[in-house]
């Protein structure tokens, strides 16, 4: 366990009201978020449901989440079905060259929306986890410290 220096200011203690009874946000949010998993079935229990509860704390509490991939991969495959549709030949010209650009549009947009949400994921991701990791909740006065 850390020990701070004789003399040195402890840092788990909240700068505001001294408090030492600090609570980290993992912990918030693990204790306001609830699961439960039930059968379902008349004369046979062949299903099942799963009930998710959080109170308005976890909701604030919560770690940071991971970009999605499947928006970009969405676009990518608008891009893919209009441009297969052009070459296939049942449009119209006047239609066609119009479908062709937009579809060169979506596809750019779907692979710069994946490549960022890759970057963000590898990049920046590992840092928001570090710092909330770091936080530290004072239920005495409600401010933030990060230690």
């Amino acid at each position: 366990m850390y020990r701070p220096a004789p003399g040195a200011a402890n840092p788990f203690r909240c700068q505001t009201c001294g408090n030492l009874q600090l609570r980290a946000f993992a912990t918030m949010y693990a204790q306001g978020t609830s699961t439960a998993v039930s059968m379902k079935g008349f004369f046979f229990k062949h299903a099942y449901q799963k009930t998710w509860r959080q109170t308005q704390m976890a909701k604030l509490c919560a770690p940071p989440r991971k970009k999605a991939f499947w928006p970009a991969l969405l676009f990518l495959v608008i891009a893919a079905g209009g441009t297969f549709a052009v070459y296939v030949g049942r449009m119209p010209t006047a239609v066609s060259s119009r479908v062709m650009v937009f579809c060169f549009l979506r596809g750019w947009l779907g692979l710069y929306l994946g490549m960022y949400h890759l970057y963000w994921n590898l990049r920046y991701f590992p840092q928001r986890m570090t710092e909330y990791h770091r936080l530290q909740y004072c239920p005495r006065c409600g401010t933030v410290t990060k230690v």
